[in-house]
């Protein structure tokens, strides 16, 4: 029998195979802010005193219940240790040792192969090998001790252990919060296919992503894309989309990377959204966890320079949106109420060009709302470089204060009527209030970008998920039989 993954993946203890002070402790330290018991294990030492913990010789010899075994341990003696957490009665467990499958050589296979056969019919689960195991914030389970315990909705399933620490931490700076983070590795056990129907049920998930290199075997992959997608936004890194990236691949985790025209194909044809890069990963997820549905495609565009709302139109049509004109009625609201805060009056045609008048939050807060109640607009991006901001910003608390809170009251009523909004802030000028201001936009989630570029692949990206839920509710536009192109090596 399998055990389920939902017990798995929320132990009440934790126990630590191989806990080394040649690393510092490096994973048992992580473990120390588990809210649950905490166990390390290691054949050579009786305790830890730095750490106040009893060390046991084999997970066997501990007289209370474990849920979750993580193993650093060198990998002729995992399927020993594998064996010994099946007689425990383990749910989960995490292999951190490389050297199996992902090498080629026989011996390594071999080792893996053992360890399929020591879980096979048990209720024991296993990650990896050649992975980092399993990140779950909410219960204060992390392999690393940096990695931060607040939770989100956001699921990632990783092949590597490295892009999971970039995305969590590199997420972490820009407000993205997970649910929870598996790294699985050569997935000998558990894998892709299990894991994004996990998370596809998972109460705590709203967005799913994932980086993937390749499977081993592909059959049934494409449906399962298409019924996650269907409930929820799945966003997809794929590696190996070059000749060289796929070399490298196989030799990471023993995958097959496959040809990247069929992949793509397939993403298309089951609404994974494809992004390509960290930064576009990230900016993806957070434009899904923090917005509403992007419906249309007409963009309410707020800037403070004349030059950059050229560029922002420029950028959102190559992006597939446009920048139609304000209705009347928006017009007049604007020029209207702008004038009462801020007698000179702005540009009130679509880019609305704010100027010197965002000196005066409440003139802010006027184009926001107004762009707001205009039928003409599904969205609102607001370009705000930091430079323009940093001479104001550091002359008056007043205007700090003021500022800000017209921003976020504005933005959030924007976001709360379904109307996605997002802030435009480039550092260039003056990174530390940059980071400042990101911080406290984020916090209120507001979704925050570094540059018009980025905005834009973003907001698309988010767009053809949605488009993919319209499309598929008319089964005379969308054909589903398309989706079962086979996912093979070529």
């Amino acid at each position: 029998m399998k055990g389920g993954l939902d017990e798995a993946f929320n132990p009440e203890s934790v126990a630590d195979v191989g806990a080394s002070s040649k690393r510092g402790y490096f994973f048992l330290r992580s473990f120390l802010r588990f809210k649950g018991r905490v166990y390390a294990v290691n054949p050579g030492r009786s305790e830890i005193p730095e750490l106040g913990l009893k060390v046991y010789p084999r997970v066997t010899d501990i007289p209370d219940k474990v849920d979750f075994v993580f193993i650093e341990t060198p990998a002729h003696t995992v399927p020993g240790i594998v064996e010994d957490c099946v007689k425990k009665g383990v749910k989960l467990v995490a292999i951190f040792t490389a050297g199996f499958s992902e090498t080629g050589r026989r011996e390594g296979i071999e080792l893996e192969e053992r360890i399929k056969e020591v879980i096979k019919g048990s209720g024991t689960r296993v990650l990896g090998p050649n992975c980092l195991g399993l990140y779950n914030p909410k219960i204060g389970l992390a392999w690393r001790a940096n990695l931060p315990l607040e939770a989100g909705d956001v699921a990632f399933i990783s092949q590597s252990g490295g892009l999971a620490n970039l995305v969590i931490l590199y997420g972490y700076t820009r407000g993205l919060r997970f649910s929870k983070v598996v790294s699985f590795g050569n997935a000998c056990d558990i894998g892709l296919e299990e894991l994004l129907l996990y998370f596809r049920d998972d109460g705590e998930t709203r967005v799913v992503a994932a980086y993937i290199e390749g499977v081993k075997d592909a059959r049934g992959l494409a449906e399962t894309f298409l019924d996650v997608s269907m409930r929820k936004p799945l966003v997809v890194w794929k590696g190996g989309r070059s000749e060289d990236g796929a070399r490298a691949c196989a030799s990471h985790t023993g995958s097959l990377a496959g040809s990247h025209r069929i992949w793509g194909a397939v993403f298309r044809q089951t609404g994974v959204v494809e992004v390509r890069t960290l930064e576009e990963l990230v900016d993806t997820a957070l434009t899904l966890s923090f917005l509403p549905p992007i419906r249309g495609n007409r963009v309410g565009s707020i800037s403070i320079s004349g030059g950059a709302s050229v560029t922002i139109s420029d950028l959102l049509s190559e992006a597939g949106f446009r920048v139609p004109p304000l209705n009347e009625e928006t017009i007049r609201r604007i020029d209207e109420e702008v004038r009462r805060v801020y007698p000179e009056g702005i540009s009130v045609v679509n880019p609305v060009d704010v100027s010197a008048a965002y000196y005066n939050p409440g003139a802010v807060s006027a184009v926001i709302d107004a762009m707001t109640s205009d039928p003409n607009i599904d969205l609102i991006v607001f370009d705000l470089p930091v430079m323009y901001l940093a001479y104001s910003w550091r002359q008056s608390d007043v205007f700090r204060g003021e500022f800000m809170e017209a921003l976020i009251k504005s933005g959030k009523n924007a976001i709360g009527k379904g109307k996605p909004f997002a802030v435009v802030l480039s550092p260039v000028g003056d990174e530390a209030l940059w980071v400042r201001l990101r911080d406290t936009l984020v916090k209120e989630k507001i979704p925050v970008y570094p540059d018009m570029r980025r905005t834009c692949d973003a907001l698309r990206n988010a767009k053809s998920y949605y488009d993919f839920i319209e499309r598929r509710k008319k089964p005379e536009v969308y054909q589903v039989a398309e989706a079962s192109i086979p996912l093979q090596a070529t």
